[in-house]
């Protein structure tokens, strides 16, 4: 079995990292983690990779209320 690659972002701007999310998403839509170390950072970068893809799947929602 192939193993996947994997990608970890430090240090990033938070719009930078939205928008190389939501590129990798719309050339491979697989499932993504994302983790992030508080809430107020999640809820920017929720909002950013909403302006960037339109739309995220309904349970990304879910999962960023979390």
């Amino acid at each position: 079995m192939a193993q996947r690659p994997s990608l970890i972002l430090r240090s990033a701007v938070t719009s930078a990292e939205a928008y190389l999310l939501a590129r990798l998403y719309r050339e491979q839509p697989l499932p993504m983690l994302i983790v992030t170390p508080d809430t107020a950072l999640r809820d920017q970068l929720y909002a950013d990779l909403r302006c960037f893809l339109g739309t995220l799947p309904a349970d990304a929602a879910d999962a960023a209320l979390e």
